[in-house]
């Protein structure tokens, strides 16, 4: 359970297969700058190389280390968006209802009826 989506679906990974984190505001900003890279979602093998070639494997590195410019001239400006805003706990996402829930059952027939 997070405050954004993002910092919910890290709270998720943090206790897998099981468990349940809360991450509550104060903690978002403590644990991420400790977070690999790789463990923000949305960010695959291929970004992940170029940030570790430029030494970056840390969330806290490449928000200390970059300029939201920078971030944009070596990536496009989506990319350099995303990356400065995420590792600052920034989430643009918007989280949409998916519509009417339905339910869905399973039925057996009786054998021989």
């Amino acid at each position: 359970i997070g405050t954004t989506r993002m910092a919910a679906k890290w709270a998720a990974n943090m206790q897998k297969p099981d468990g349940q984190t809360t991450l509550l505001p104060g903690a978002v900003e403590d644990l991420l700058p400790t977070f690999g890279v790789r463990q923000i979602p949305g960010i695959g093998s291929k970004l992940t190389a170029q940030l570790h070639e430029m030494g970056v494997e840390t969330v806290g590195q490449l928000k200390l280390g970059f300029s939201m410019p920078q971030l944009q001239r070596k990536f496009g400006d989506a990319t350099g968006q995303f990356l400065f805003d995420i590792c600052r706990g920034l989430d643009r996402s918007v989280v949409k209802d998916k519509g009417e829930l339905q339910t869905i059952t399973v039925e057996e027939a009786a054998k021989g009826a």
